[in-house]
């Protein structure tokens, strides 16, 4: 069965941060759309992680307690080490709080602002094309890279949240039954005899790879 997987766009080494309300702590979040603008909104039914450095020495802060001040909009999932797993819940706005130890043993506070929303557009693509249509192998996995937008060009972040379902349409059914419809018997048996030779040297290919050999030809 061929399974499709939504993966959200991100890359590593990429952080949005900013300094909390206190400027005790130095909060941030893997992203990269606009990583100079940390108040993205968290999309409404996602997660992020957002991680607590100490300021200056930018080293982890062991987090004691984090929550928010309207979990109808934000919601701590939980905290671990340096990072609190926040979620959306609704529209809105929310302040989260947090209280850790920095690595020099001080116990301080911080908070900072965060956002969410509900995604107004959802930009879905495939992995090996621009084009907005694509075949792919039946029982193989599929990869669906996704982003969440605003009508306005805001990016909405956080992963977890997967707002699309598959189902072939019959337009789809039909073209697929279309092309490849009734073959003639001379068809039929060209594409039999180029089946049969392609298997033919793919066993001789992991024949010659398990023997250590060469492939004729090649250097």
């Amino acid at each position: 069965m061929t399974r499709f997987v939504l993966t959200f766009l991100a890359l590593t080494g990429c952080q949005s941060r900013i300094t909390g309300n206190e400027g005790n702590f130095l909060f941030s979040y893997w992203a990269d759309d606009d990583i100079v603008d940390f108040n993205k909104p968290i999309a409404v039914n996602a997660f992020l992680d957002v991680e607590v450095r100490e300021v200056g020495t930018q080293l982890p802060v062991t987090l004691t307690d984090a929550s928010t001040d309207d979990p109808a909009v934000l919601d701590v999932t939980g905290f671990d080490s340096y990072v609190a797993t926040v979620q959306g819940m609704g529209d809105g706005g929310a302040l989260l709080s947090v209280a850790g130890t920095t690595a020099g043993g001080d116990a301080l506070t911080d908070s900072v602002n965060l956002l969410a929303r509900v995604p107004e557009v959802h930009v879905l693509g495939h992995t090996c094309t621009p084009d907005t249509t694509a075949g792919y192998l039946v029982d193989s996995e599929i990869l669906v890279p996704y982003e969440f937008m605003m009508t306005n060009g805001q990016n909405v972040i956080g992963y977890g949240y997967y707002p699309v379902s598959t189902q072939a349409a019959q337009a789809i059914r039909d073209e697929v039954n279309r092309f490849g419809g009734p073959l003639s018997p001379a068809r039929q048996k060209r594409l039999g005899d180029v089946l049969l030779t392609a298997r033919r040297y793919e066993i001789r290919f992991w024949e010659m790879c398990w023997a250590g050999e060469t492939w004729p030809g090649a250097r």
